[in-house]
């Protein structure tokens, strides 16, 4: 194996390496982002819950 070779061949796995971060990171900031609509929901309706609860 020559010198290109392996240049191609390391290139080629950190750009799959980089991909695979980037997937990653957008799949964990989903998930962050889901979980806190789901938080805020639920806070949201606790205090809807509440307000129509005192009559306004």
């Amino acid at each position: 194996m020559n010198r290109s070779e392996r240049i191609s061949i390391s290139t080629k796995g950190f750009t799959s390496f980089m991909k695979g971060k980037t997937v990653h990171a957008c799949v964990m900031r989903l998930s962050v982002h889901s979980a806190v609509n789901a938080l805020m929901n639920k806070f949201y309706k606790k205090i809807y819950v509440s307000v129509g609860g005192a009559g306004i």
